[in-house]
């Protein structure tokens, strides 16, 4: 692989702007986020670099840095620019799509390191386009969570896809102190349990251990399930509750149950999934920032399948009356030494050594909408190196067909779940005869 020397693209026009963080963006402060969209066209870097420069007049945050002051997280919109760097690869877009390992992935992506985020006025944004020998084109992406969760960051994507295009974007609507705006705009509720925990001294040491040891063998397994293999599930799951279940419940709860089957663990655990809560309370579609809640629903081993749905699908249509736990979190920081102490608050639904699985859906985010000119995306994946496992996330699958569920898991449980028995259990709804989209064979 043949790199060019990063180029550090500024806008157009700059605006000097300083944004204060929540205390949900403080959370993810160390949390760097990476994706890869892969297309079979060639994509050139000029047009793309010169939409980009006009972008960020209108997305400033993604070319400023981070500073803290007063134990303020601040993004200064100073339009210290976005790395972008330009690679050759010598093999096939098809070869690269036949390997999907994380090792192979991570080489398509400057990643952001979050310390040098902050100490060092590190990029918040990289692109690395990379050309290979057949005409096919990678574009890896990597952000800085601070700046915003997965719709922050396709508003960004649409907006420079239509700009590279020739075409007008909807503007976003920036926020110049986001805690204030949630205090705002968000209605208390009083009954609402924080979804982050403390951690005790002797917990962060526990958990120090357990990620220099045991979190270390951990493996990624990614299961395709299609369009009409996610059908039959949802009628399944529908007849035996007699409720209406959405994909993101039945999947969610098809793979957890499973897991628990296998994983020799007899004790309760969560099954967390992140919520973009825009829609639901009524917020501007164009807002940027962490707009992000979790529900953590509570399930023991022998709950099955249909139970777990059934659980989720309740939490989901509770969530705006009794479930949006954001300013009850939020006090609970301050309450408990707040900014000083932001390292010592974790999820509830990251729990690694009570088992939890946390998962993301991104299907729902028009990731194959992403156009360069007349090159529409052929695949789109998220690259993770997490630092511990059980953390999932729900993709769309190459050419937009079916789901793909990406789990990092203990290595040994994901060998049982490789093993064909239980490959046929995680795919009993799959039709025989089906025939599986190209490169998608290769997944579990």
């Amino acid at each position: 692989m043949t790199i060019a020397a990063p180029t550090l693209i500024q806008a157009d026009q700059e605006i000097s702007q300083i944004i204060t963080c929540s205390t949900t963006d403080r959370l993810v402060e160390q949390v760097p986020v990476s994706v890869i969209f892969f297309y079979k066209e060639k994509l050139s870097p000029e047009p793309l670099m010169a939409a980009l420069r006009k972008v960020l007049a209108d997305f400033p945050m993604f070319s400023g840095r981070l500073k803290i002051e007063s134990n303020n997280l601040l993004i200064d919109c100073n339009n210290s620019g976005v790395q972008f760097t330009l690679c050759f690869n010598k093999c096939s877009l098809t070869h690269a799509l036949d390997d999907l390992s994380q090792i192979k992935l991570r080489r398509l992506v400057d990643f952001i390191i979050a310390d040098d985020a902050l100490k060092n006025q590190s990029p918040l944004l990289t692109v690395r386009l990379t050309q290979f020998s057949c005409g096919g084109t990678a574009l890896g992406i990597c952000w800085h969570h601070s700046i915003g969760d997965m719709h922050a960051f396709m508003c960004f994507m649409r907006a420079w896809s239509a700009a590279t295009n020739g075409k007008q974007y909807d503007l976003p609507l920036v926020i110049e102190d986001r805690k204030a705006y949630l205090q705002e705009h968000i209605i208390r509720n009083e009954s609402a349990s924080p979804s982050v925990r403390y951690l005790t001294i002797v917990e962060m040491l526990r958990l120090t251990l357990y990620r220099l040891t045991t979190a270390r063998k951990k493996s990624a397994i990614r299961i395709y399930f299609s369009d009409s293999e996610i059908e039959n599930m949802k009628q399944a799951f529908s007849e035996k509750t007699g409720q209406r279940l959405s994909k993101n419940d039945v999947l969610c709860a098809h793979v957890f149950s499973l897991i628990t089957d296998l994983d020799d663990y007899n004790k309760n655990r969560y099954l967390s999934i992140a919520i973009d809560y825009r829609d639901r309370l009524g917020l501007p579609q164009n807002i940027l920032g962490n707009m992000i809640d979790f529900i953590n629903v509570s399930l023991p081993q022998s709950a099955s399948s249909f139970e777990a749905a059934q659980a989720t699908r309740e939490s989901v249509n509770g969530f705006k009356t009794d479930r949006i736990s954001v300013l009850a979190t939020h006090q609970y920081i301050e309450d408990n030494g707040g900014a000083k102490k932001i390292h010592r608050f974790i999820n509830k639904g990251i729990d690694p050594i009570r088992r939890s699985l946390m998962v993301t859906n991104w299907s729902k985010f028009g990731v194959y909408d992403v156009s360069f000119l007349k090159a529409k995306p052929l695949y789109f994946t998220a690259v993770s190196d997490f630092p511990f496992p059980w953390l999932c996330a729900i993709t769309n699958g190459l050419s937009n067909q079916g789901l793909i569920f990406s789990a990092y898991l203990p290595t040994k449980l994901v060998r049982k779940l490789n093993q064909p028995n239980n490959l046929q259990k995680l795919h009993q709804y799959r039709d025989s005869n089906e025939t599986l989209p190209v490169h998608m064979k290769n997944l579990s």
